[in-house]
């Protein structure tokens, strides 16, 4: 009787603690889907104004509406930058 009522013990005890941790679990789940999804919008937003800023900049427009005015040169020592996937007419770009 003795071994039974300590077993029984045991066992509520280790039930209890295991309820309790899988709650905390739960509760950091939660939290992490959370914060997924704040990522998810934020990297949505990112990429929302990473294109608006390349629209509004289009360099190449740029380069060629200057050097048709004749305010622009090439220089051969310097390199400019220029966008990713984006092919010059000019050597050395």
């Amino acid at each position: 009787m003795k071994t039974f009522v300590v077993g029984l013990v045991i066992t509520l005890v280790v039930f209890g603690v295991n309820k309790n941790y899988l709650s905390r679990i739960e509760r950091l789940e939660g939290q992490v889907k959370f914060e997924k999804k704040q990522v998810e919008i934020c990297n949505k937003q990112l990429r929302k104004q990473m294109m608006s800023y390349y629209n509004k900049s289009n360099f190449k427009k740029i380069e060629l509406e200057m050097l048709d005015k004749g305010k622009m040169e090439h220089s051969k020592e310097i390199r400019y930058f220029k966008l990713e996937g984006e092919k010059t007419d000019v050597e050395g770009n």
